[in-house]
C-alpha cells in the first residue's frame, strides 16, 4: 500500500481498459479524479458533484457515475467531460450503479428514505426506465452473476439475510 497523498473518502474507482485510466469518484471536492498509472491523479477541472459510485461498459466505452443529487446519474466518454443523464425521480439519499454487460445495461439503485430502494436501467447510459419492483432494504452495492441470472444487492436491511433481486434477461 502506497499512501499516494489524495484526502478525503473515494467511494468507488474503476479502471477503463479501452482508455487506459482509472477513474474514481469521492464525498469531497474534486469529487472525482482521473490516472493512468494509479498513482497521479488529476482533476478534470470543474467536475459535478459525483458523490456515489462508477461503472464503466466496455462495449458503450463509457462511464456512469451517481449522485444524491438531481439528475442522480451522469454520464463521460473520456473520465473528463460529464454531462447530465435523465434519472427523474424523487431525492435520492445515496446510490449505485452497475454494467451489467449479458443484458447490455447500467443498474442503478437509489435509496428513497432509509429503507426503500429503487431500481432503474439505461441501455445507454443516458436515458432511464424504473424497474417494476422496489427493495425494502437500503442498497449500497450490487453484484450481478450471469450463471445465476440474479441481481444481489448489499446494504441494511430489515430481514436477517443478504437480499437479491431476480431481474429478467428481458428486463
Amino acid at each position: 500500500k502506497t499512501n499516494i497523498g489524495l484526502a478525503g473518502t473515494w467511494l468507488s474507482v474503476v479502471w477503463a481498459s479501452s482508455l487506459k485510466i482509472f477513474v474514481a469518484t469521492g464525498t469531497s471536492a474534486p469529487y472525482i479524479m482521473y490516472s493512468s498509472n494509479g498513482i497521479t491523479w488529476n482533476s478534470p477541472g470543474s467536475p459535478p458533484t459525483l458523490s456515489g459510485a462508477i461503472a464503466w461498459s466496455p462495449s458503450l466505452n463509457m462511464f456512469v457515475a451517481t449522485t444524491s443529487n438531481s439528475p442522480y446519474v451522469y454520464y463521460s466518454y473520456n473520465g473528463t467531460t460529464w454531462v447530465a443523464g435523465n434519472l427523474s425521480s424523487s431525492s435520492f439519499t445515496q446510490s449505485t450503479v452497475l454494467w451489467v454487460s449479458e443484458m447490455k445495461q447500467f443498474i442503478f439503485a437509489g435509496i428513497l428514505g432509509t429503507l426503500v430502494s429503487y431500481y432503474y436501467y439505461s441501455v445507454d447510459g443516458i436515458n432511464w426506465t424504473a424497474y417494476s419492483s422496489r427493495y425494502n432494504g437500503s442498497t449500497y452495492s450490487l453484484a450481478w452473476s450471469p450463471t445465476l441470472s440474479t441481481l444481489v444487492a448489499g446494504g441494511l436491511s430489515t430481514q436477517t439475510s443478504m437480499s437479491y433481486v431476480q431481474i429478467p434477461n428481458n428486463f
